[in-house]
């Protein structure tokens, strides 16, 4: 009997299985394909609403729409539903990370995002990309956060730079604004030798020799 709903609503989330994946690819969307995407995503998780798989994409698909559109609503709504998805899947550090961004950008560092980030680090600290998206929200919410969350984020670089990754910290960087940037060099595990190395890594990511 469950089999039923259960295809039911991935059925309709199916057909926009590509545009998803694009999406979390870092492509930008159209207006139209991100539209098309969150109403699929959004009726398939209302149809099912117990499948944290569903909830947490039409959560993050709505995120997304909010941020690009600079609307709350769906911000909020996409919050929203990564609460479901991390009741029903607490061990999901990619869900908590996820959380965590849209708490953040809906209404600040609040407990709730501060609890996510915690949660998120708890679940999975070499999961690179919950690694990245945790520490853009460390980042920007820094002065914000609480002694014990920043000591997390020093620690999450740490963990970061020692399992060398530092083409991946490299590439994140370069993203960064001057600000982040300069908190981030002060959170290396050695900020003058490793903050070298960085800046070496950095003048040699695919398309700096264009600049």
């Amino acid at each position: 009997m469950l089999a039923v709903p259960r295809l039911w609503a991935y059925g309709t989330a199916l057909p926009e299985d590509g545009q998803y994946w694009r999406l979390g690819q870092g492509e930008q969307l159209s207006r139209g394909e991100l539209a098309d995407l969150l109403l699929a995503y959004r009726t398939a998780a209302d149809r099912l609403p117990s499948s944290p798989e569903l909830q947490s994409r039409a959560g993050i698909v709505s995120t997304d729409s909010g941020l690009r559109h600079l609307k709350a609503g769906p911000i909020r709504e996409g919050r929203d539903r990564l609460v479901l998805a991390a009741s029903r899947a607490p061990l999901r550090t990619d869900i908590w990370s996820r959380l965590a961004y849209a708490e953040f950008a809906a209404d600040g560092m609040t407990p709730l995002a501060v609890g996510a980030l915690k949660l998120s680090w708890l679940t999975g600290r070499l999961e690179l990309p919950d690694a990245m998206r945790r520490l853009q929200t460390y980042l920007s919410g820094w002065d914000e956060l609480p002694p014990d969350a920043r000591n997390d984020g020093r620690d999450q670089v740490m963990v970061l730079w020692r399992a060398r990754h530092v083409t991946s910290v490299a590439a994140f960087f370069a993203n960064l604004t001057p600000g982040e940037q300069e908190l981030l060099r002060t959170l290396l595990p050695n900020p003058e030798t490793d903050g070298r190395m960085l800046d070496y890594r950095v003048d040699r990511l695919p398309g700096r020799d264009q600049e």
